[in-house]
Parts: structure tokens; C-alpha cells; sequence
């Protein structure tokens, strides 16, 4: 902890035996001896926090191996051995207040010690001379350091859920891991309104937005950060924003007004539109697609699961309103980590996305049918339906269709129109 906060002096770290040796402390009885934390300058009774935890898992040979095998003759012996075990260690940690006992923040990790041994022996005779030899290999990992690792990692992790910042870049993380998502989504709803509105202004300052004070609309700051961070330039502090400003991985830029929509090069060209698909996890796949028209158009998207069955998935209560720029991809859904999620059952051949782009109003296009109620499977509708009824739609209109050969295959667009 005090490598950590010696640069930015953000915890004050001290040692602590009673209330009564903290400053400003009002007596009490004994508290147990440990780390005491608490916002610079100095802990107070008030304001301290501690550290505290154990081990409640320390299991060995957890799941064990073991491999020999052998041949020989009547004066020759050879022979080959491996051995494996697993351990594993857990750690629970809570982050306390010291005045009233509260639990504020806990984690809860584990981790697993595998230990290897490798082995080979002969015996043997040559001309009535007999010789043996033997050989091992060990590579063992002791369970003190994973502890030490443990404790380490879930401290980083209490201070920053704490100090709520991006601490799981430390772990080779990015903002797309449902577990990162969950620690920011829970965040975002602790949040009033006002004390969302004073977050945004103060980080949006801190990266050289002009950002008017309070109470003054920051709609252009917020799109401007949003354009150049690939949002959705709603100007609206929208949960992907407050995720993108706590996250760190920022481009400022220049601040300035709002651009407008760039206009197509060519307006007269056929409308295309790109489709990316995005896995967030691997044993249970969160799907994200990115939707990115060549210029301002209506956008329908429709996705396929397993069964074959087929949603709506944008336009959608969630997402409402067709129009999407061209200067910014649009991800689908826009939450992962709360709802809406895509998680397909299983990662089948059928599992695909198709979305199009239009000028006019997908709603007087597509059938009722076809429409249907959003994020909800639609009675009677293939792919090849839908294909159909957007062809029909007129000349101007871009198709894409993506969908995954099989589970260890890449998304791959199989179908672009025209």
C-alpha cells in the first residue's frame, strides 16, 4: 500500500493498535492491531478504514496425477514417471470502517498451486557389466507466495473498488470483462443525479474539456468526449460514458464544438454498413455486435440464436430511435454486464446477427410480423425472410450478415448487400 500511494498520496498508511493512538480519536475500547487506512492528510476516527482478512481455503492435492509406464527384457529395464498435484488457496478481505465496524468493500480470491515432477530410470547390462541410471525434474510452486500474491492482488483490489479507479489494468483487464462491467455498472447506480452530474464535470475537466459550471448544460463537452471515445454522441452522461471516464483508457483531444455529421462521399453509391462481433467471455460468451453505417441512416438489426429463432435487437426499448451517424460505430446492445445481454446457449452454426440500412423507416418496410416486439423471439421469421423483405425495401438499402462457422471458428461476414 505505501508503494502504491507514495506518487499520488491518495491513502495515508499507519499503525494501529487502539482508537485512542489515532488523531483526533475519541476513546473507545480496544481495536484489534493492523494496517489503518484513510484519505490523506491523516486518519481520524472518523475517516479510518482497515484491512482485514484470512485464509479460508488451503486445500492440497486438490486433484492428483500419476504416470509410469515401463518395458524391458531379461537385462534391460526402462521406465518413464509423472506426477501432478493441484492446491488451492483462498483469501477473503473486507475493507472496514473503524469507528462502526462496516463492512465498505470484500473480495474473495483463489488461487492454484500445481506442483510437476518428472522422472526416467534404466537398468541394464552390457557384457555382464550391469549400470543404472536415473533422472528427475521438479517444479513446485510454494503456497507462501501465493498467499503473498493473494494478499497483494486483493488489497490493490479493495483500494481501488475503494478510490474507484481502473485498478483492474493491473490485471491484464480490459473494460470489456463482465466482471469489469458489473464492479462499473454497480458504481454508476450508486450514484445520485447530482453527484453523476459533479463526477462527469470534474473528469471531463481533468482531461481539458471546456466544461461550464454548474448548473449549465455540458451537453457539448459530453459529446464531444463521446465522439472521440466511439460513443453514441448523445450529450447525455449515459453509462457507457461514465464507464469510458472511469476506465482511464481516454483520448482527450482537443476540446472543441461538436462536429457535424460528415456527409457520404459519394451520396449516389450503394449504402454499406460494417457489422463486428465481440466475445466477452469464453465459458459462458457474451456477444456485443458494433454496427457502423457509411452515412446517416435508419439501422435495423436482427439476431439468431441456437434454435434458429430469430429477435429484434435494434431498434429496442433499450436503444430507441433508427438513426445512426456515420462518424461513429454503434455498439448492440449497449450494455453487457446488466440487461440487455446476447448469450447464446450454445455457439452453433445458426448463432448470427443481420442488420441493414436505409433512408426511409424500417418500420414501413419490414412486415408486422417481421417488427414485431422488441427483444423478444418473432413468431415465423427466418433470415432469409427478413433478407427478402429488406431487398424489397428499395435500391438504397445495405445489408450485412455475420454468423460464426462453428464453436472454435471466426465471425466472418458471409453476406453483403448489394
Amino acid at each position: 500500500m505505501v508503494r502504491a500511494t507514495r506518487g499520488s498520496n491518495v491513502f495515508r498508511v499507519s499503525e494501529s493498535l487502539s482508537l485512542v493512538q489515532l488523531p483526533n480519536g475519541s476513546g473507545g475500547g480496544p481495536f484489534p492491531g493492523g494496517t489503518i487506512i484513510s484519505p490523506a492528510p491523516m486518519p481520524t476516527d472518523s475517516s479510518a478504514v482497515q484491512i482485514y482478512g484470512a485464509l479460508t481455503q488451503a486445500d492440497r492435492n486438490v486433484q492428483g496425477s500419476e504416470i509410469r509406464a515401463g518395458a524391458g527384457t531379461t537385462t534391460n529395464i526402462f521406465g518413464i514417471s509423472q506426477n501432478a498435484d493441484i492446491a488451492n488457496i483462498g483469501l477473503d478481505m473486507h475493507l472496514g470502517h473503524v469507528g462502526s465496524g462496516q463492512i465498505l468493500e470484500s473480495v474473495s480470491n483463489q488461487m492454484t498451486v500445481r506442483n510437476l515432477s518428472r522422472g526416467a530410470s534404466a537398468d541394464f547390462t552390457i557384457r555382464g557389466v550391469g549400470a543404472n541410471f536415473a533422472i528427475s525434474f521438479d517444479e513446485r510452486e510454494g503456497l507462501h507466495q501465493a498467499v503473498r500474491t493473494l494478499v497483494e492482488l486483493s488489497v490493490l483490489e479493495l483500494l481501488g473498488q475503494m478510490a474507484r479507479v481502473p485498478y483492474w489494468h493491473c490485471f491484464q483487464l480490459n473494460r470489456s470483462n463482465p466482471a469489469v462491467q458489473r464492479q462499473i455498472a454497480g458504481w454508476f447506480r450508486q450514484l445520485s443525479p447530482d453527484q453523476l452530474d459533479r463526477y462527469v464535470r470534474e473528469r471531463l475537466a481533468v482531461l481539458g474539456y471546456q466544461v461550464p459550471a454548474a448548473p449549465a448544460s455540458m451537453m457539448p463537452a459530453i459529446s464531444t468526449f463521446q465522439i472521440n471515445n466511439r460513443l453514441v454522441p448523445s450529450g447525455m452522461p449515459t453509462f457507457e460514458t461514465f464507464a469510458a471516464l472511469v476506465d482511464g483508457q481516454l483520448a482527450s483531444g482537443p476540446p472543441g464544438p461538436v462536429p457535424a455529421a460528415l456527409p457520404a462521399a459519394n451520396p449516389t453509391a450503394p449504402r454499406r454498413l460494417r457489422v463486428d462481433v465481440t466475445e466477452l467471455a469464453v465459458a459462458e460468451p457474451l456477444l456485443q455486435i458494433s454496427v457502423h453505417p457509411d452515412r446517416v441512416g435508419n439501422v435495423v438489426c436482427y439476431y439468431r440464436d441456437d434454435t434458429g429463432a430469430v429477435w429484434r435487437l435494434f431498434p429496442s426499448r433499450h436503444q430507441p430511435g433508427q438513426t445512426i451517424n456515420s462518424d461513429v460505430a454503434l455498439p448492440i446492445p449497449a450494455q453487457i454486464g446488466s440487461q440487455p445481454v446476447i448469450q447464446p446457449r450454445r455457439m452453433t452454426g445458426e448463432v448470427g446477427f443481420l442488420c441493414a440500412t436505409a433512408a426511409q423507416d424500417w418500420s414501413a418496410i419490414l412486415p408486422a410480423e417481421a417488427w414485431g416486439v422488441d427483444l423478444s423471439r418473432l413468431s415465423g421469421v427466418t433470415f432469409a425472410v427478413l433478407r427478402q423483405s429488406m431487398v424489397n425495401g428499395g435500391a438504397d438499402v445495405g445489408i450485412a450478415e455475420t454468423t460464426k462457422a462453428s464453436p472454435s471458428g471466426r465471425w466472418s461476414i458471409i453476406r453483403q448487400l448489394p
